[in-house]
């Protein structure tokens, strides 16, 4: 087969000589070989669990410069803008917390696997690092909502905009139950990797991605509206 036509097969998708051999499915069976690449997978896991926290602390922060444009001119501004700062605390707790557990539940996710043989035993201990993180998340803003306090009370209707504030834990913890399935799911899809790496990175990567976006909307909406409520004209 010439190289020109090697190019246009290429092109087209077509199979050739060159790109014909594709990886046999991983199986179900843990081996020697992946022992040795599962150690360095926990390293790659928490870079994708750190990116939730991530995601908390830039959309906050956004909030942050908008908050700050309704408080220019007020001798507490300053005093304000901590205490927003400081509110997050809470509902960043639970993200941050995920890096704390992942070492132990790559060790454990890896021995239940080697002792049963199979790989799909992996998927528990994986996905119970995220166990208790919805029920954790509504409960840290809500203890964010309370410390905003002196905030809502800038608007011209206090408690109905922290009542509209508070409601937007509940859809946070509900994104982290789902998104909980979704990594659950692409778990499963472990078997039918091409390598142990590309098949455990691939669904926490699909997971934090989802995640991510569910956060980064999640927090925008609730904080944006409440820069434009204590907004004076």
């Amino acid at each position: 087969m010439g190289l020109r036509q090697r190019f246009r097969d290429f092109l087209e998708g077509r199979p050739t000589s060159r790109n014909s051999t594709q990886r046999a499915p991983i199986g179900v069976h843990p081996t020697a070989a992946m022992e040795e690449e599962w150690k360095e997978l926990p390293e790659q896991v928490d870079g994708a669990l750190k990116k939730l926290g991530s995601a908390v602390v830039s959309t906050w922060e956004v909030g942050a410069s908008e908050l700050a444009r309704g408080l220019v001119g007020r001798a507490d501004e300053k005093t304000l803008i901590d205490r927003y700062s400081d509110s997050l605390v809470p509902t960043l707790a639970p993200f941050q917390d995920l890096h704390k557990g992942c070492s132990s539940a790559m060790e454990q996710a890896w021995r239940a696997a080697r002792q049963a043989d199979d790989l799909r035993a992996l998927t528990p201990p994986l996905v119970g690092l995220l166990a208790q993180l919805g029920d954790r998340a509504t409960a840290g803003w809500a203890k964010t909502t309370e410390y905003l306090a002196p905030v809502f009370a800038l608007a011209p209707d206090p408690a109905a905009e922290r009542d509209r504030f508070l409601k937007a834990g509940a859809v946070l913890g509900q994104a982290c139950v789902a998104r909980e399935a979704l990594l659950r799911t692409q778990l499963e899809k472990l078997p039918d990797a091409s390598s142990l790496s590309v098949g455990i990175n691939d669904a926490f990567d699909v997971w934090q991605e989802a995640m991510v976006r569910d956060i980064e909307m999640g927090v925008h909406a609730a904080v944006m509206p409440l820069a434009t409520a204590i907004r004076r004209d």
